[in-house]
């Protein structure tokens, strides 16, 4: 049975508990820098309670009377039928 042995590998074991350590203490210091980058980037919508609300848009001329409004930007533009197809 003792022929059967194989000798032990010197630094085999020991590296890959290092190689293990060092994972966990590698994977432990970036689920830190999500966690913190997260909260930075949210910063606003946490301290506030609600997301922001983007600003109001301006008005905007229907898009049947945007090239008119192009062409003619002085004139009153008034609505004289439908868009929809008479049949």
């Amino acid at each position: 049975m003792a022929a059967d042995r194989r000798p032990a590998a010197t630094g085999y074991a020991p590296a890959w508990r290092w190689h293990f350590y060092a994972g966990l203490f590698t994977a432990t210091f970036l689920l830190m820098l999500a966690i913190t980058g997260a909260l930075s980037l949210f910063n606003r919508e946490l301290n506030d309670g609600a997301p922001a609300a983007p600003p109001p848009a301006p008005h905007t001329t229907p898009l049947p009377w945007a090239g008119a409004r192009c062409a003619m930007p002085w004139a009153e533009a008034a609505w004289m039928g439908s868009l929809a197809s008479d049949g």
